[in-house]
């Protein structure tokens, strides 16, 4: 029997691939992203590198640095090489990361204006340059004088007025709790300033003028860190801590109190006490040499059975020297080789009140105001330009009034002229312009003869210009002027 197998071939039948709505959706996008891409790498080429934030613009300082941050890492000396301001200012240029940054080693001039370029060709570390020159411009505003405000707030803070334009102050300090002194950088570019903080002490912190940022440089707890001042090269800030309790002498500072100097370059900011040695009595009231290398504080009587006189540091040799005086005021000279201070002098069994200078480094002492004036100063400062000494005190005969009025004091004869005299004004914390012809001022008025002369006995800020004698109220209850160049 013949068996026969029967096979059954199947077929596999295989559909055509189907690409789904979605499928075609994300596909096209990659197309577009890698098209996306490449036009932008072609754009990137074709733009090449930018400009991405420059200042200033607008008003700017006399000492206000330039800024130029690039879109991307330069070629340091490419981009330099390229940077121009005209007209001309010397300066030097520094870096970080991708901006440049040019401070000029001299002021602009006030009023002028001033174009910044960056011209076409300046490279960057890709290769990539800046394909047009690009320009911006800023006109530099005159110096500004700074004051504290309102005097009969506890929350006062640092304003700033410009002296000739009468325009609006401005106020710099935004301070809940108030600020209690200040000051200002040599180049104007920063303030220093003791704020009141949380444990009723107060903080020192460092604010940017330039950028508005704010920065604490101590933590005082409810110490007092008050009276900030700024070396000549502005790499250190000397300052008063005392504790919080108050002393048991009026008007004369606690037996804590010590002088300190901060670092304001560090961050954190460091700071250190000027004398380690715990045998150095109370002091306060720090003043830089001209030339930074000599630092005064003052020593107060009474404490810890001293009596009053101004201590004196040298950096360069670590040496001090005391002198006895009659109160704080005191000044260096402008070569920074003496120190003028009132002090009591006696001859043939006759003591007067004189003004006397010591030269630094030496035992030599001198009395240089002149015979028989009486010399009682609550503040001595040299002229800005000059050799002359200005001082705040009392007039030397009753009929010029009973408030504090300001001289000139010629060095070389010890001759006292009148400067700003006003029979029942007090004129004090004054403070010179860099060209020696304005001053600013606390002027308050001693006794009101009636109420509307009520708010001038509260202290104002006063400009006297001394070439032509005029004299213009700057800010009604206002405390300590600086200028702000």
């Amino acid at each position: 029997m013949n068996a026969s197998a029967t096979h059954t071939t199947s077929r596999l039948s295989i559909a055509p691939s189907t690409i789904s709505s979605f499928d075609r959706f994300v596909l096209l996008v990659i197309l577009v992203l890698a098209a996306a891409v490449g036009l932008a790498v072609l754009r990137g080429d074709q733009i090449g590198v930018r400009l991405a934030r420059y200042g200033p613009t607008g008003e700017a300082r006399a000492s206000t640095a330039v800024t130029v941050r690039f879109s991307e890492e330069m070629d340091r000396a490419s981009a330099a090489s390229r940077f121009r301001i005209e007209p001309a200012v010397p300066g030097d240029i520094s870096w970080s990361g991708p901006t440049l940054t040019f401070r000029p080693s001299e002021a602009m001039e006030p009023g002028r204006s001033y174009t910044v370029t960056v011209d076409s060709g300046a490279r960057s570390e890709s290769g990539r340059q800046l394909i047009e020159s690009q320009q911006f411009a800023f006109t530099v505003q005159g110096p500004r004088v700074a004051y504290l405000a309102p005097v009969d707030s506890p929350r006062k803070n640092v304003w700033a007025v410009n002296p000739t334009e009468g325009s609006a102050p401005q106020q710099l300090t935004h301070s809940s709790r108030g600020v209690i002194s200040y000051d200002v950088s040599p180049d104007g570019s920063r303030l220093a300033y003791a704020e009141v903080n949380e444990a009723k002490g107060s903080d020192l912190k460092l604010l940017d003028l330039d950028t508005g940022d704010v920065r604490q440089l101590t933590t005082c707890g409810n110490s007092l860190c008050i009276d900030p001042v700024w070396s000549p090269d502005s790499t250190q800030i000397a300052f008063s801590r005392q504790g919080f309790s108050v002393s048991p002498i009026p008007g004369v500072p606690r037996d804590d109190t010590r002088v300190w100097l901060l670092d304001p370059t560090t961050s954190p900011a460091s700071a250190r006490a000027l004398f380690t040695d715990p045998q150095v009595r109370a002091h306060y009231n720090p003043r830089w040499s001209p030339d930074g290398t000599w630092i005064a504080v003052s020593q107060p009587t009474g404490v810890s059975n001293g009596s009053a006189g101004v201590l004196l540091y040298n950096f360069q040799s670590a040496a001090t020297e005391f002198h006895s005086t009659t109160g704080p005021a005191g000044a260096f000279s402008a070569d920074s080789a003496y120190f003028f201070f009132p002090a009591l002098s006696a001859s043939e069994g006759d003591v007067r009140p004189v003004v006397q200078q010591a030269r630094l480094g030496t035992p030599e002492v001198s009395t240089v105001s002149e015979p028989g004036v009486r010399m009682t100063p609550v503040q001595i400062d040299r002229a800005t330009l000059g050799s002359d000494l200005i001082v705040a005190q009392r007039a030397p005969s009753a009929e010029a009034g009973i408030g504090q009025q300001l001289y000139r004091m010629e060095l070389a004869t010890g001759a006292l002229q009148p400067l700003l005299v006003e029979s029942n004004y007090d004129h004090q914390a004054f403070a010179w312009d860099t060209e020696a012809r304005y001053l600013v001022m606390e002027r308050s008025l001693v006794r009101a003869t009636d109420a509307s002369q009520a708010p001038e006995v509260q202290s104002q800020i006063w400009l006297y210009d001394t070439a032509t004698g005029d004299i213009a109220r700057l800010a009604p209850s206002a405390l300590r002027p600086r200028w702000l160049p």
